[in-house]
């Protein structure tokens, strides 16, 4: 009995701990952070802030879609802003994203480094706190 106790405690203890697995987060849920104008991509107030490039249609964004989300509900310190990428026009000419999807770590209204493809984003959202 005490097994079976202890089974049933387990796996709701696992199935309850991976939020990132199926969120129900959208990215419309985070419209105060995305930015549609290219001349707010380098100009936001904080001195240092990241920008996530991604496209409701790129199968790689999808695929981390629900941790980059959550990972942003988690953030005190840190901040990310949305960018959607429908075309080449949605990227600041100072930037120059050409991948999704891409982080990108801003400084003093500087690149400063670029995080391209869903590997290197969530080793860099691992950092963030």
């Amino acid at each position: 009995m005490k097994k079976l106790v202890l089974l049933i405690f387990l796996t709701f203890f696992l199935v309850a701990c991976d939020l990132t697995a199926d969120s129900g987060l959208d990215y419309s849920d985070f419209l105060a952070i995305t930015l549609t104008d290219t001349d707010d991509q380098l100009t936001q107030e904080e001195d240092l802030y990241y920008l996530y490039f991604f496209s409701p249609y790129c199968s790689a964004c999808d695929s981390i879609k629900n941790e980059v989300l959550y990972k942003i509900t988690l953030l005190r310190i840190d901040r990310i802003y949305l960018v959607e990428t429908l075309s080449g026009d949605a990227v600041a000419t100072d930037i120059s994203v050409t991948n999704i999807p891409t982080l990108v770590k801003v400084v003093d209204h500087q690149v400063e480094a670029y995080f391209v493809g869903t590997t290197q984003v969530k080793e860099e959202l691992k950092t963030l706190s």
